[in-house]
């Protein structure tokens, strides 16, 4: 009963309406105002996200084009009911309760809402966006504890954070393969198909059919120490040629890409300078951030592949 009484302390004097939803006095009204809002918003950024995803895949037919359609709504209508849910069970949370609590009036209708709207989303899509919220929850506790001085500031929290969020991204990955939304998409483009759960039976006949002695004869091979090295692999690997070859391409396809992207979109927004002087190409093409970002996605490619 101790332990029970807690949840009663400390309360907030206030009502739902000074609290939660200042723009109407009414519960419902304001939680289908919130809903018609995040709809609304969400279908601008949903839209945009799925429609560059249908075009990174080179999707085009009318069949594509409606099933994007599909998805739109779907993660759309996910995100405005959990909204919506939070909202509708955040005031009735504090009627049932008789007020508003520090500990629990926000973790328990968040809760129930967050359950309960996933339930809408794709299954396909539902442990990518866990993940992606668990990375967004544990920044802000970190910061939290940071504010309140709880734990101690340490070096690179964000490179361990940014780490561990990738492991368990790359692990859903290899164990479900890539899902249709962008942010899978943008993987495939930097990782390449080879990467995402796939058939080992099919992987284990190409790779037999397609062996290097086939191409270098077995003498030359053994005869030349450095042939052998770049032309061979392990029997696990899901690749095609070598292991040394995989890598460097790992690397250099998405630092080009990366690059000549970012490049691209500096020249536009320096389309007036490069019409008065020609010259600002060479400044768009040394750009540092241009090649630190190709580095990066070059450099985390490459290394995955060649840890593997």
């Amino acid at each position: 009963m101790a332990i029970l009484s807690k949840l009663h302390q400390p309360s907030i004097p206030y009502n739902c309406y000074e609290i939660i939803h200042t723009w109407h006095p009414d519960c419902n009204t304001a939680s289908l105002v919130l809903f018609g809002n995040i709809l609304l918003e969400g279908f601008k950024v949903y839209s945009r996200l799925f429609v560059i995803s249908q075009i990174l895949q080179k999707k085009f037919s009318l069949r594509d084009f409606l099933h994007t359609i599909q998805n739109i709504y779907t993660s759309t209508t996910f995100l405005a009911m959990n909204g919506f849910l939070f909202m509708m069970f955040s005031c009735w949370y504090r009627k049932l309760m008789g007020g508003i609590f520090h500990f629990h009036s926000a973790y328990v209708p968040a809760l129930v809402a967050s359950f309960l709207a996933i339930f809408i989303e794709r299954k396909n899509r539902r442990s990518a966006l866990a993940l992606y919220m668990t990375n967004l929850a544990t920044e802000s506790l970190i910061r939290m504890g940071l504010q309140r001085n709880l734990i101690k500031p340490f070096a690179n929290a964000e490179t361990y954070l940014f780490s561990a969020t990738m492991a368990g991204f790359l692990y859903l990955i290899k164990k479900n393969g890539y899902s249709k939304d962008i942010v899978s998409s943008l993987f495939r483009i930097i990782l390449g198909k080879e990467e995402a759960k796939s058939n080992i039976k099919t992987v284990r006949m190409e790779s037999q059919q397609e062996l290097i002695p086939e191409v270098v004869p077995p003498s030359k091979l053994m005869s030349n120490p450095t042939t052998f090295r770049l032309s061979a692999k392990h029997n696990s690997c899901q690749h095609r040629y070598s292991c040394i070859s995989y890598c460097l391409k790992g690397f250099l396809r998405p630092f080009l890409i990366s690059y000549l992207a970012s490049t691209a979109i500096r020249c536009v927004a320096m389309s007036k300078q490069l019409l008065h002087s020609p010259a600002y190409l060479l400044f768009a093409l040394a750009d540092k951030r241009s090649i630190k970002l190709g580095l990066f996605l070059g450099g985390f490619s490459g290394t995955f592949k060649g840890k593997l």
